[in-house]
């Protein structure tokens, strides 16, 4: 399974959230960090690092419980998620 994205998605990250990415399989194509880069948003936003914890959890590695659009082989689903300032 190929979990690498291409052009449009490096596009939308700009130069300032590069290192985010890293050199995929395929010419062209990039890993992406996607928890680092939602941190990163997170503390652009103004959010300070001890308010932001990062479960660690792989849907496609936990399929069982979570939805997986990658470990369904692209099937369309749910998946929700609750965030809370306190």
């Amino acid at each position: 399974m190929d979990n690498a994205v291409a052009e449009p998605v490096i596009e939308a990250f700009g130069s300032r959230h590069q290192d985010v990415l890293y050199p995929g399989k395929a010419p062209g194509r990039y890993q992406l960090d996607l928890w680092k880069a939602n941190k990163l948003f997170m503390l652009d936003a103004g959010i300070l690092e001890e308010n932001i914890e990062i479960s660690g959890l792989c849907t496609c590695e936990n399929s069982d419980h979570l939805f997986s659009h990658r470990a369904s082989g692209g099937k369309r689903g749910n998946l929700a998620a609750f965030l809370m300032l306190i």
